[in-house]
């Protein structure tokens, strides 16, 4: 399995529209003297959401090659699941990390819309497609849709979505079998989209902000991971490590927000000190909650943990390549390495909300709304601290030629989602003409925000030791052979003779 869809792509879009000043950049600050055409890949990046969709395809489809598939989605259930998009290079829909994709899509336009261009049309196209989808899966108020497709025989046979004849088995969540996480992402995509659909769509909006309380009271009064509901059909794959309480949290956030209502603000506020306990917890090693027997100071039960070497070996776009110990009573997994080394104020992802929620609210400082500030504004500036390369408290890793990574594969979601944040807050910031203070003399401003931001995309695009672009189809040099089974072989239509098991 690759990357999922929320990874590369859609965050790239973002970073190369809020850096963009005009079509073509100058030569890169690194010293490599490429000149960036941010338009081009902004282009390419929502077009890549096209090649990821399952179902009837649109007019509008631009990728001819793509064609209708997965029609009959749901039938095993008796509920009409076609649609959504297909994770990485796979045919397995996987409503994690989608509904995670479709929660920043959505953010990207609420943010960035006005520099989208003539791509905002195709922006707001993928915006609806994964949110029509989140319809789809959400029309019981007892049940929730949450994935498609055997994992297992899909990774056993490469062929083309429209080719595929492995099994689209159904996996759904139930108030016995809960799954707070998933259900919580998938509320907070559908209440961002409803931000972005308000003036153009009313009516659509206001379906999506209802179902979103809908599935939020569900993920919230059901509580439970559905990686131990689901067990081995979610995990290693997309298995919930980080606990359901962040995506709780973060939900909730999207509600209040969408909504207005001073509920959701409450209900963050209410349950965040579970968070920063956690955070705290983490980042002191002294204590840290990864040895292999005992309980750590949050009281959660601890299983031994695994070497972190395995998360080397593990599939790309998995979390890891086995699971470990269960929930405790703050919903928080008990780690085996996947969030080691500095600490959780500098995770965000498809698992881990925490760095996003303190981003998230820090807007609120634009408003003069302080009882937004605290504890808000102090965890998003330690997230900065813990990101810049000259910061006494960074605890991520840079590649000699500038790339932010961290252990583990699928490393560029890492990059892009942590740039992501950092144009975010470096917008909040300049309204606010702050400066965050990291200490031993190192300060950030909103313009330094950027240029790491910036960095990180031109190195993606090609300003790296090896001059090669790692988007595929920008630049003259990118990777040719990659994980994707719809544009990687010919459909059976034309070649029915062929077929690799």
């Amino acid at each position: 399995m690759g990357e999922s869809i929320s990874s590369n792509k859609l965050l790239l879009l973002v970073i190369a529209m809020a850096t963009m000043t005009n079509v073509c950049a100058q030569g890169s600050p690194d010293g490599y003297n490429i000149k960036h055409n941010y338009g081009d890949s902004l282009k390419k990046s929502i077009l890549f959401f096209e090649g990821q969709r399952s179902g009837k395809l649109p007019s509008s489809q631009r990728l001819k090659w793509r064609k209708d598939s997965a029609l009959h989605d749901g039938d095993d259930v008796g509920v009409n699941l076609v649609g959504g998009y297909y994770d990485a290079g796979d045919n397995v829909k996987f409503n994690f990390p989608m509904a995670f994709s479709t929660t920043m899509l959505a953010w990207s336009v609420i943010e960035f819309s006005k520099l989208m261009g003539t791509e905002l049309k195709y922006a707001l196209e993928a915006v609806r497609w994964g949110s029509d989808y989140l319809l789809k899966c959400t029309t019981n108020a007892n049940l929730i849709h949450v994935q498609v497709g055997d994992p297992y025989e899909d990774h056993k046979c490469w062929e083309r979505p429209e080719d595929m004849d492995t099994p689209r088995t159904t996996y759904t969540i139930r108030k016995d079998l809960p799954g707070s996480e998933v259900a919580a992402e998938m509320a907070a995509a559908m209440a961002a989209t409803s931000i972005v659909y308000k003036n153009i769509d009313p009516v659509y909006s206001a379906k999506l902000l209802k179902r979103a309380i809908m599935v939020f009271e569900f993920a919230d009064k059901h509580r439970g991971s559905y990686s131990d509901s689901l067990k081995e059909w979610v995990c290693p794959f997309y298995c919930d490590y980080s606990g359901y309480q962040d995506e709780l949290i973060w939900a909730a956030a999207w509600l209040h927000r969408a909504s207005g209502k001073r509920f959701y603000w409450n209900y963050v506020m209410t349950n965040n000190h579970y968070l920063g306990r956690i955070s705290e917890s983490r980042v002191n090693k002294s204590n840290s909650p990864f040895s292999t027997s005992g309980t750590s100071e949050l009281g959660l039960n601890k299983t031994p943990c695994s070497p972190f070497s395995k998360f080397r070996e593990a599939e790309p776009g998995s979390a890891g390549s086995h699971k470990s110990g269960g929930y405790g009573k703050f919903g928080v997994r008990e780690p085996n390495g996947l969030y080691s080394g500095g600490g959780i104020f500098a995770e965000f992802g498809w698992d881990a909300k925490f760095a996003g929620i303190n981003i998230f609210f820090s807007k609120m400082l634009m408003k003069g709304e302080e009882y937004y500030v605290d504890p808000f504004r102090s965890n998003a500036n330690k997230f900065v601290c813990s990101i810049l390369p000259e910061s006494p408290s960074r605890s991520v890793e840079y590649s000699p030629g500038g790339l932010l990574f961290k252990p583990g594969g699928s490393n560029m979601q890492h990059s892009t989602a942590l740039s992501f944040l950092f144009l975010i807050y470096a917008r909040y910031l300049k309204h606010g003409s702050d400066i965050i203070h990291c200490g031993n003399n190192v300060s950030a401003t909103s313009s330094r925000l950027i240029e790491l931001a910036r960095n990180q995309v031109d190195y993606i695009l090609g300003s790296n030791p090896m001059k090669m672009s790692y988007m595929v189809g920008y630049g003259q040099k990118y990777p040719q052979r990659i994980h994707h089974r719809g544009s990687s072989l010919p459909s059976i239509d034309q070649h029915p003779n062929r077929s690799l098991q």
